[in-house]
């Protein structure tokens, strides 16, 4: 009750501080995105798919099955989770590429737009 209450008290800040005109930082506009990456790149160790290659591979060839014995623990982990988490893992990094990206189009046209004043 107390997380529901907390995270109806932030959204209802957050609407009313972009109902607002706020002064444009574009130093600040990068803080979100590379805490996103951060947490994306933890989250992404965490689970035990570091190895996207060989995940990808696994995943295209129909590999997940249960390792043989002896074989490196964060590949019998990432494969005990199956395609779902490796999906998860994959849509997680597209997030954080098209946030960058769309921060890095931010900054180009702010950049150009002060060379013009």
């Amino acid at each position: 009750m107390i997380m529901l209450v907390a995270i109806i008290a932030l959204l209802g800040v957050r609407i009313i501080r972009m109902s607002r005109e706020q002064q444009f930082r574009p130093a600040r506009m990068w803080f979100i995105p590379s805490l996103f990456a951060v947490l994306t790149a933890w989250l992404i160790v965490f689970e035990g798919f570091t190895s996207a290659l060989r995940m990808g591979v696994k995943y295209a060839t129909g590999g997940f099955s249960q390792p043989a014995p002896g074989t490196d623990p964060q590949a019998a982990m990432a494969a005990a989770h199956g395609p779902a988490g490796l999906i998860s893992m994959a849509l997680l990094a597209l997030a954080v590429g098209v946030i960058f990206g769309l921060r890095a189009y931010l900054q180009r046209a702010y950049t150009a737009a002060r060379a013009t004043l």
